[in-house]
Formats: C-alpha cells, sequence, structure tokens
C-alpha cells in the first residue's frame, strides 16, 4: 500500500501562498490525484475548518475552498467518535491536561486528525503528517508537537507541494 498523507487544516491554508503564482492548478491537480488514490486523506472537520478560515476574497483560498469541497464528497475519511475520544484520552495522559483543544465546539479540527492518526496507527497504516503547527498555544497543543510524541513521520508544507506539483509535471 502506498504511503497515505494526513493534511491538517493549517497546512492547507498556507500551502498556497508557498506556491508562483500560476503553479496552483498543477498543486490541486497533485493533491487532486492524491484522494482519487486514497493517498491523502484529512476528516470533514479540516474541510470545515477551511471553510470557516479561508478567505473567499482571495483567488487562492477560494481555490481551495472550491477544491476541497468538491474532493470531500468523494472521500471517505470520517473519523469514529471512538478514535476521537482515544485523541483526548491521550492528549490527557500525555501532558495536555485539558485535551487536544478545550475550546472546541464539538467538531474539533485536531480531534478529528490525531483521530485520524490514531486510527492509522491502530491498522499499522505506513502514513505521514504534514502540518506547519508546530506553535503551542495556551489551552491547544501543536500537531507537530503530537504526532513527535506518537513517533509519526512528518513532512513540511513546501515539501509536499513539490511532490504533488512533481505529478503533473510531463517527466511523472
Amino acid at each position: 500500500m502506498p504511503t497515505v498523507f494526513v493534511i491538517d487544516d493549517r497546512s492547507l491554508l498556507a500551502i498556497g501562498s508557498l506556491i508562483e503564482v500560476g503553479k496552483h492548478i498543477d498543486l490541486f491537480s497533485g493533491m487532486n490525484q492524491l484522494c482519487e488514490s486514497g493517498e491523502l486523506l484529512f476528516p470533514p472537520e479540516v474541510v470545515k475548518a477551511v471553510r470557516q478560515r479561508g478567505d473567499a476574497s482571495l483567488p487562492i483560498d477560494r481555490q481551495l475552498i472550491i477544491w476541497i469541497e468538491a474532493v470531500q464528497g468523494r472521500m471517505e475519511c470520517d473519523v469514529a467518535f471512538g478514535h476521537k475520544r482515544a485523541a483526548q484520552l491521550w492528549a490527557q495522559n500525555n501532558g495536555y491536561e485539558e485535551g487536544l483543544d478545550p475550546f472546541a465546539d464539538g467538531d474539533s479540527c485536531i480531534v478529528a486528525v490525531v483521530g485520524l492518526i490514531l486510527d492509522l496507527l491502530e491498522r499499522h497504516a505506513e502514513f505521514v503528517v504534514v502540518t506547519n503547527d508546530f506553535t503551542e498555544r495556551p489551552g491547544r497543543a501543536a500537531l507537530g508537537s503530537i504526532t513527535r510524541k506518537l513517533g509519526c513521520r512528518v513532512q513540511d508544507i513546501q515539501a509536499f507541494a513539490e511532490e504533488c506539483m512533481r505529478l503533473c509535471s510531463p517527466a511523472a
């Protein structure tokens, strides 16, 4: 089975700024190929967070929102409640007394992403977490710190974006 990429909302919202104008089509095409092959995963909470935090007046965010809503309908990546609960319990037992995101309204993006990661670990799947979230904030854990504590491989968003664009190059 190929390596699966798990990506969070913060990375998706930042990825467009790393790519020069005119190359975004290649980026979205590459990410689309990964989604179609099951090699790029993100739960519905990521879609919701991108919709809420994206600025539709910015062309790249508008493209991202359109793209993510289109691929979400074809992606089966709902995270079971049990895995979300396990994510919160893991956090409470590993230095995050209030859980992963105590201010969330129940549809927490980080809880869902960590739940997905725990599910993949449980199934012994090969995966890489794509994130730029390494800054701890009061009351909220950083995904990069969590993945390191869990022993997961992490890829920065620049390398992931370049890999996606290579999928659309003539040599790919």
